[in-house]
């Protein structure tokens, strides 16, 4: 079991919130749950919600209330606020597993070179043709992280407090995990790490399926154009945001 330190931590969670009751106590149990000797500590921030989830979020650790509400706000918040020598971003309806520290922060502190990782990700699909989908989906992923460019998704994320710190960190834009990943390659490789999995809601991809097919299409095109500093891939980068934000299927939940 993980034990709560205040004067020392080796790990900041962080977590965003927005009228999570139905998942994030299972989410912080999974944390508190870790087998480490790591200290560790819990900071969630609400971007006041109406529900129990800041009451129930107190349970287990500090709570953050955020004025101006949004995502990338929230981890941002988080992350300033956070005393850990690691910063791991978990979203509120996402459950690791219990080797979740040993594997990811372990392999980290392996490997100085790797700047940030994604653990495993695992999808609650109401079909079955969906799971078939993200099969396909992930063996990309796979591909891009043994090049060093693994795609770092919001739904679990760890890195080096002091990397973080040399960036502006997650900015607000419709693909803010994208834009972190392609600003984390200045610092060095990304990873997509196999050897510990992490489960997650896919409330929004059953709801609008084909609508978050495309979002994530245009973020890999977003991608790339974020790798580029010409002016010309601005200009289209700009263009595919403003798309993006006005036509895709995809409702932010925080």
């Amino acid at each position: 079991m993980l034990t709560l330190h205040l004067d020392f931590v080796d790990i900041s969670f962080v977590i965003p919130a927005l009228d999570e009751e139905k998942y994030i106590v299972k989410t912080l149990k999974a944390i508190k749950a870790q087998k480490t000797k790591l200290k560790y500590e819990i900071i969630v921030v609400d971007g006041k919600s109406k529900d129990n989830t800041v009451k129930l979020a107190k349970k287990y650790g500090r709570v953050i209330i955020q004025k101006t509400r949004g995502i990338s706000n929230a981890r941002n918040l988080g992350a300033k606020a956070a005393k850990g020598e690691f910063l791991v971003f978990i979203d509120a309806d996402t459950v690791i597993e219990q080797d979740y520290v040993s594997r990811v922060i372990g392999y980290l502190k392996k490997h100085p070179k790797v700047a940030g990782v994604t653990a495993r990700l695992n999808y609650d699909f109401s079909k079955f043709f969906w799971k078939i989908i993200w099969w396909f989906a992930e063996r990309y992923i796979l591909i891009r992280s043994y090049f060093g460019k693994g795609r770092l998704t919001g739904i679990n994320i760890a890195m080096r407090r002091d990397t973080f710190k040399k960036f502006k960190g997650f900015q607000e834009v419709p693909s803010e995990d994208v834009a972190f990943t392609a600003a984390l390659w200045k610092f060095g490789q990304t990873k997509y790490l196999t050897s510990t999995v992490t489960h997650s809601s896919a409330r929004r991809f059953n709801k609008e399926p084909w609508g978050i097919i495309k979002y994530y299409f245009v973020r890999d095109i977003l991608t790339f154009t974020r790798t580029h500093k010409s002016r010309k891939f601005k200009n289209i980068e700009k263009k595919i945001e403003k798309k993006l934000a006005k036509e895709a299927k995809y409702k932010k939940i925080r």
